[in-house]
């Protein structure tokens, strides 16, 4: 929330004499919105959002309270939620708060002072948590694109993808509103880390799509399991874990007859890397984009449908509308997408096709040979 703003409250219940009083009397110190049924708070939510805090009444008609307040949790997990109940709904006010879905409950009549003290202690809440969430997604965002870059350095062929996942995923998450997206930009960072302990022999054939051996099967099947193993230590990551255990494990696909509920964020993120690491892959056999998209739109039961149209819409606009630059190499920025690999004079692999040039990769280039470094590249402009 911007200090512009302030905190902004939202007030959802059936009766009106009711949320006259609630935004009298919280309107004097924070923005107040009011709906009079739960259907019309969601509406709300999505209209005027985000929003510091929801409080809702607990009997209301079609949708009561406990039940409007897990989905606001479900589409806005940071919002901090509060029930008003009368007494005769106390047991249902109770359990609601022990399922973890409201933060407080208010008896009605509610007296006017601790409807404000509960608000304040609220917005403290939703403080606190949106601060560690964000030095958590930048702190940890950041240090994942430094170490992308170290990697890429060592293997540009498998981790010079990694930045290009990682845009894949972004674009096609914030376009499916699945809502806040670092973990599976992350998960699309880290889902090549496990091919450290690859053969090289081993991951080229990975990379350039050719069959593997019997053996390299089986100890590329283990790569989830690494990378797991990996992260296992660090904290906050188990939905991390999660998406890259599901997403690389070659025998999950979509099924949603398999008890996953079709909003499950970890289904969902974990159905985006893969769309986007199988693509990338069939990219990289050289097959061209209509007939990598007709592929995968064959393996009905291996990719989410809606999702998987939308990666493909977004594809064909990219390639439709990427104007490729040829520039002398020493002349790239940061942001721009190599429209094809680059090799240094003795033939080593650089930076692979579609890397996202970072400001290292650009200080290596500066460093490097003039003679090489004024060698035309194609690149696409950052976006």
């Amino acid at each position: 929330m911007s200090d512009d703003t302030g905190p902004r409250v939202l007030c959802v219940d059936d009766e009106p004499r009711v949320l006259e009083g609630l935004a009298l009397h919280l309107g004097r110190r924070w923005q107040v919105f009011t709906a009079t049924s739960g259907r019309r708070g969601l509406e709300v939510l999505q209209e005027s959002g985000p929003f510091t805090v929801v409080i809702s009444d607990m009997c209301m008609p079609t949708m009561n309270g406990a039940a409007f307040l897990a989905e606001v949790r479900r589409v806005a997990p940071d919002t901090v939620r509060i029930l008003l109940t009368g007494m005769t709904d106390l047991e249902s006010a109770i359990a609601a708060v022990n399922q973890g879905a409201i933060f407080r409950f208010l008896s009605k009549p509610c007296a006017a002072s601790a409807l404000l003290d509960t608000t304040t202690v609220a917005i403290e809440q939703y403080r606190l948590v949106s601060a560690e969430r964000e030095l958590l997604e930048k702190t940890l965002m950041g240090s994942l694109a430094m170490l992308g870059d170290v990697l890429a350095l060592a293997r540009p062929e498998t981790f010079g993808r990694a930045t290009r996942m990682r845009n894949y995923v972004r674009e096609l998450a914030t376009e499916a509103d699945c809502g806040p997206t670092w973990e599976v930009e992350s998960a699309a960072i880290l889902s090549y880390v496990g091919q450290i302990t690859l053969a090289e022999a081993t991951a080229d054939k990975l990379n350039r799509g050719l069959p593997l051996a019997a053996d390299e099967e089986k100890t590329v099947a283990e790569l989830p399991r690494i990378a797991a193993q990996l992260l296992a230590h660090i904290p906050r990551l188990d939905g991390v874990r999660a998406i890259l255990q599901r997403s690389l494990d070659q025998s999950a696909g979509w099924r949603p007859n398999s008890g996953a509920r079709a909003d499950d964020r970890i289904v969902h993120f974990a159905q985006i890397l893969r769309i986007a690491l199988d693509f990338d892959q069939l990219d990289r056999r050289g097959l061209s984009l209509n007939a990598a998209l007709e592929i995968m739109t064959g393996k009905v039961d291996r990719y989410h449908a809606g999702l998987l149209s939308l990666f493909a819409a977004q594809r064909r606009r990219e390639g439709g509308h990427d104007e490729v630059l040829v520039i002398p190499l020493r002349s790239i920025s940061p942001g721009m997408v190599l429209a094809e690999d680059v090799h240094t004079p003795s033939g080593v692999l650089l930076a692979a096709r579609g890397y996202a040039v970072t400001e290292a990769f650009v200080e290596r280039i500066r460093n490097s040979d003039r003679r090489f470094s004024a060698e035309p590249v194609r690149c696409m402009k950052a976006a």
